[in-house]
């Protein structure tokens, strides 16, 4: 099913991709390098069968089968060789994102809520219900001929206490970011043994949701989701000693009070487009007519286990309204 979304006076016509039975959990737009004109949509979802499809068309291209619980994240790495996944079965696997095959899985002692490439595919970052952000070498894991266990770096969140690792990120080749149910993001340095602690950010709720953004003029932006906000901070310099909140937006949702759906929100991409545009109170405005028409028509109180994800690929140039909108409807 389709809507038609209103934006300035244009119409916009989501693309609507069906194939799921049960609510997604992450979505993930990869732009291949290599083919100027060709990017891939991978999503997560409860039903235990990622896909991968064609991101401009919304066709079908693959399923990774093999998890035997809900997947909970999913990546393509930034060549879009390889894809990762993290399940409730307690494990993280890689696959060929070309084949499907799947090439090694990494077992966990409790649920797995995300995993990230680094920005050299060398590494892979995971992160869950243990509250222990691994780090795992992806050489050293597919050049082992001996079939022993790679073991991979692990950096406890919290001494005595455990937390749940919503999300973690590269911001760069030496840095991995983790949000935490605590509220609290964390910067680990791992180039240094052991790894650092090299700055937090504090939100006032668990974190849902995070993306990394570096915009034209060379800042680097990160954007938090949590509670019913949405947080812009600027980590462009390391040296400072803390980094700047640049903008919070309250949202008219709670992020996690939408008939226990999973909505995951990403303002990064219009905030960069209309940076330079309008000012921040119209940015809002944009996204909170948009949010508020979906959420209207796709989180009826009788609809169940309604799910909305919202992602903008590329608006190249054109700043009322989005080239790929995916709406995704599940049901138990």
């Amino acid at each position: 099913m389709s809507t038609v979304v209103e934006s300035r006076g244009h119409r916009q016509i989501p693309i609507v991709c069906p194939g799921h039975t049960r609510p997604l959990a992450e979505v993930q737009f990869c732009a291949i390098p290599e083919e100027s004109n060709r990017t891939f949509l991978i999503s997560a979802c409860h039903d235990k069968l990622p896909m991968v499809r064609d991101a401009t068309s919304g066709d079908w291209i693959g399923t990774f089968r093999g998890h035997k619980g809900a997947v909970w994240s999913c990546r393509l790495d930034p060549a879009g060789y390889l894809a990762a996944t993290a399940s409730g079965d307690f494990s993280v696997k890689v696959w060929d994102a070309i084949t499907g095959k799947d090439l090694t899985t990494f077992g966990h002692r409790h649920i797995v809520k995300t995993c990230e490439f680094s920005p050299d595919s060398k590494f892979l970052a995971t992160g869950g219900h243990e509250g222990i952000l691994r780090i795992y070498n992806l050489v050293n894991v597919f050049e082992n001929k001996n079939d022993e266990e790679v073991q991979p770096l692990c950096i406890p969140q919290l001494k005595n206490e455990k937390l749940i690792i919503t999300k973690c990120l590269w911001k760069d080749a030496k840095t991995v970011i983790a949000s935490g149910s605590d509220g609290t993001i964390r910067f680990w340095n791992i180039a240094q043994t052991p790894p650092t602690l090299s700055h937090t950010l504090s939100v006032d709720a668990s974190v849902r949701d995070m993306e990394l953004k570096e915009l034209q003029d060379g800042r680097t932006l990160l954007t938090i989701a949590a509670g019913s906000k949405v947080s812009f901070f600027d980590v462009t310099k390391d040296d400072q000693s803390s980094y700047p909140l640049i903008h919070s937006y309250t949202v008219p949702i709670h992020f996690r009070e939408v008939n226990h759906s999973i909505i995951l929100l990403y303002f990064i991409e219009f905030y960069c487009i209309l940076l330079n545009f309008i000012k921040f109170d119209s940015l809002f405005f944009t996204y909170s007519c948009l949010l508020q028409s979906l959420l209207s028509f796709y989180c009826r109180k009788e609809e169940h286990h309604c799910i909305l994800l919202v992602r903008n690929l590329s608006l190249e140039g054109v700043i009322y309204g989005y080239e790929c909108l995916t709406l995704t409807r599940g049901r138990n």
